[in-house]
C-alpha cells in the first residue's frame, strides 16, 4: 500500500504550532527559489492553524476548510491533537450537499 502524505503537523514541545503542507513547500520555498535543504520548517509552514473538535460535524469541518481556503484541518479531542483531516478525505458528495444546503439557507 502506498501511503501519500500531503501535510505534517508541527509541534514545539507539546504545543501544535503549525502545519507544513506540500503546497506550503511549493509556494513559500520552491516558488521563491529557496533551497529545501537550507530552509527551516518554521519559515514556510502555516502557523497557528485552525483546529476542529472531533465531535464537530463533517459539514462544519468542510465549511471551515472552504472558508479558510486550506486543505488540511487538525482534529482535536479534549485539546489534544488526534488526527489531520484532509479535504480529499471528504467524499465529493458531501461537498455538493453542503453547497446545496448553503443555497437553501440563503433563500
Amino acid at each position: 500500500m502506498n501511503a501519500y502524505v500531503g501535510a505534517l503537523v508541527v509541534f514545539d514541545q507539546q504545543q501544535l504550532v503549525g502545519i507544513l503542507s506540500e503546497r506550503d513547500v511549493i509556494r513559500r520555498c520552491l516558488g521563491i527559489d529557496l533551497h529545501v535543504d537550507e530552509t527551516a520548517v518554521a519559515m514556510v509552514m502555516t502557523k497557528t492553524p485552525i483546529t476542529i473538535d472531533a465531535g464537530s460535524s463533517l459539514a462544519n469541518a468542510l465549511e471551515v476548510m472552504q472558508t479558510g481556503g486550506f486543505h488540511h484541518l487538525p482534529v482535536t479531542k479534549d485539546g489534544q491533537l488526534i488526527g489531520l483531516l484532509e479535504l480529499d478525505d471528504i467524499p465529493e458528495e458531501y461537498h455538493l450537499l453542503l453547497e446545496q444546503f448553503k443555497e437553501l439557507r440563503a433563500r
